[in-house]
């Protein structure tokens, strides 16, 4: 894989390699600027308020996700539980379909 940030075109070996690459080398902890200089970037240099929205705005760069899901891919309904004052109801939503309301 390979970094974009700015003329580095450095190669890494993999996705998490490159993600500890532009959070050390790049995104360090000491830098007031938190502008993304990875080449074809849309923001086209709009700097961020904060270095933690860089570093999440860098996840789509890197492909980085962090949050893994837990739920098996053969699943084919994701179920919802919302729970009211006065009754519970489950939401079964298919994967590839429209929400479906069960009381």
């Amino acid at each position: 894989m390979t970094c974009h940030w700015k003329e580095c075109q450095m190669q890494c070996e993999s996705q998490d390699d490159l993600v500890k690459h532009v959070n050390s080398d790049h995104i360090k902890k000491d830098r007031k600027d938190f502008t993304c200089y990875w080449d074809g970037c849309t923001r086209e240099k709009k700097p961020f308020k904060a270095q933690y929205m860089l570093v999440v705005h860098m996840r789509r760069h890197t492909g980085e996700k962090p949050h893994k899901c837990t739920v098996s891919q053969n699943v084919q309904h994701v179920i919802f539980f919302f729970f009211c004052e006065s009754y519970s109801a489950t939401v079964i939503l298919p994967v590839s379909s429209k929400l479906t309301y069960h009381q």
